[in-house]
């Protein structure tokens, strides 16, 4: 399953969810600081990434600035299906 494009599409579109719902859940819950908190948590995590992503093969021939950006909305998400010759 892993080694399928829509699987890593259908990850990379729910970590899209995730950001947005923390967001709104903080709103709806009348703690938008605490939403907004999270958010910065989880791209924080996906900077700790940051590392392993900026070792992707030469042979992905990608941007080092579309690297970051994309370790950091996406994190695994994104670098381990091109690590595996998904690229995306």
């Amino acid at each position: 399953m892993t080694m399928h494009r829509w699987f890593w599409a259908l990850c990379r579109i729910l970590t899209l969810l995730l950001f947005a719902g923390v967001v709104i859940a903080g709103y709806m819950t009348g703690h938008a600081a605490a939403g907004w908190c999270v958010l910065a948590l989880l791209l924080v995590l996906h900077a700790s990434e940051l590392r392993v992503s900026l070792r992707l093969p030469a042979t992905a021939h990608f941007a080092r600035s579309r690297i970051i950006l994309m370790t950091l909305l996406f994190g695994f998400t994104w670098w381990v299906p091109v690590t595996r010759g998904l690229a995306s």
